[in-house]
């Protein structure tokens, strides 16, 4: 089967990228971007090509590498094609105008949830979508949980010809007030997508033990290393685990320094695990954590969040400029 590519050029200056994105939705054919500057510059900068090589690859269904995770996360490591891993964060609208505020004019455009998951054919790659909803509800709504869920399982069930032993989920943008709505509110709709979906499949009651974790870089701890002086001047190396003294006690929590900053002090990610009927090890959770993290596949190196938070991320943001493009 052919595969079609359209690679547009255009000054970056234009801002067209929206446009563009938009116009790959309309028409269901995939879309590279390419600004002029980047392009004049292509064959001189190695790394820049690499890159624009990198994406192409993916946009024509191929696949760049794969990582070996470390031995704690090999049973639940997406290779072995059992294990659904999921990630979803909600984007919101920007703030309200004066007008609007005085007027008390309701906000009409929407937030956006980006969703990433492992359903693609290959079993490590990620593959997304976005999905509309109430303006400025850091809560994802239920019908909207049940409708995606039931679309990744789908996905999942057909491109590996088996329903996942197990579900992780990475939730990013919600904070410590909002777990027990992640817990009883969205949590609630996604076990409820499972067992309507095996229910509608002929797999009555199918309940898979789903783990959720919290992850987010929106906190102001900082991790530096020591020198030989005693001098705290260097960052952590990447793949540097925190998960003592410093963390709270009131619940499972660590800190993961994953990437190698280009400038200035590395913020790291923490992740607070709030549902674990999989009953996974704080060892197998953390190598799950940084081998999604090396799993970027259009970069040699390993990014500051799990992939699956990093796509929902990006996929919220495509939602949310395809809308302003749209209106």
């Amino acid at each position: 089967m052919e595969s079609i590519l359209v690679i547009f050029i255009d000054k970056s200056n234009y801002k067209s990228h929206d446009y563009l994105k938009l116009l790959e939705r309309k028409y269901l054919v995939p879309t590279q971007q390419l600004t002029t500057e980047i392009a004049e510059v292509l064959l001189m900068k190695s790394q820049s090509c690499e890159n624009v090589v990198l994406k192409t690859n993916l946009k024509l269904g191929g696949f760049n590498y794969e990582v070996v995770p470390e031995s704690f996360a090999q049973n639940v490591w997406i290779a072995k094609g059992k294990t659904l891993i999921v990630g979803y964060d909600v984007a919101h609208p920007g703030k309200a105008t004066r007008d609007e505020l005085m007027n008390k004019i309701p906000p009409v455009k929407p937030s956006v949830v980006g969703f990433s998951f492992n359903g693609a054919v290959h079993s490590e790659m990620f593959i997304g979508d976005y999905h509309y909803q109430t303006p400025r509800s850091e809560k994802v709504e239920a019908k909207v949980l049940n409708t995606r869920f039931k679309w990744m399982l789908d996905l999942f069930t057909r491109n590996r010809r088996v329903y996942p032993e197990s579900i992780v989920i990475t939730r990013d943008g919600v904070s410590d007030g909002q777990y027990r709505m992640a817990i009883n509110d969205e949590l609630f709709a996604i076990k409820e997508a499972c067992e309507e979906f095996g229910n509608r499949h002929g797999r009555e009651n199918w309940k898979p033990p789903v783990t959720l974790i919290i992850a987010t870089k929106r906190h102001n701890a900082r991790f530096t290393v020591e020198n030989k002086k005693g001098k705290l001047e260097q960052n952590p190396k990447p793949a540097t685990i925190i998960d003592t003294d410093v963390v709270r006690n009131d619940i499972t929590e660590f800190y993961a320094q994953t990437h190698h900053p280009v400038k200035g002090t590395a913020k790291s990610t923490a992740y607070q695990v709030i549902a674990d009927e999989n009953n996974m090890s704080m060892d197998e959770i953390q190598s799950l954590m940084v081998a999604l993290s090396f799993h970027h596949q259009i970069s040699g190196g390993p990014v500051s969040l799990p992939e699956t938070v990093y796509q929902a991320d990006e996929w919220a943001k495509r939602g949310k400029g395809v809308w302003n493009e749209y209106m």
